[in-house]
């Protein structure tokens, strides 16, 4: 199954996959591709291929959307995967939709995360480097952190 039609299968379920106009599926693709393996966490990277460039980057993602993209009130939340610890992180608009701007990850609509069983995930305070370059990437902050107009 290709990222096209996971991604149609989500639209299908109500899932939202883009938060125009900085997080577009292009934008995203472009920016986690630009960042490449560097942008996951080190114990995944050896997962991470150019062909679907969002794999893990799930958690990375939403911090950026989370912080400097979606409106006040929206939520983050994990979901285990796997039932052993193998987490997705996806959001929640303040009407309560879900947000899943790396959904096209899944290898299939099978792999669609069971998003009832999220638990709600708050980042550090702090912005983290990961979340800080990949906005740079996207076009979001300047290389001193500075929001564009």
């Amino acid at each position: 199954m290709t990222s096209d039609e996971v991604i149609d299968a989500a639209h299908r379920r109500g899932i939202i996959t883009e938060w125009p106009p900085f997080l577009t599926r292009k934008k995203i693709n472009a920016a986690c591709l630009e960042y490449g393996p560097e942008g996951v966490i080190w114990y995944l990277r050896h997962e991470w291929r150019e062909d679907t460039p969002t794999i893990n980057y799930c958690w990375v993602v939403s911090e950026v959307a989370l912080r400097l993209v979606m409106p006040k009130g929206s939520l983050c939340y994990r979901v285990d995967v796997t039932g052993k610890g193998r987490y997705h992180w996806f959001m929640k608009d303040p009407s309560g939709n879900i947000v899943d701007l790396t959904i096209d990850q899944a290898e299939g609509w099978w792999a669609i995360p069971d998003y009832n069983k999220g638990k709600l995930y708050y980042f550090r305070p702090a912005m983290s480097d990961r979340c800080k370059k990949l906005a740079q990437l996207l076009g979001i902050i300047d290389k001193r952190g500075k929001g564009r107009k």
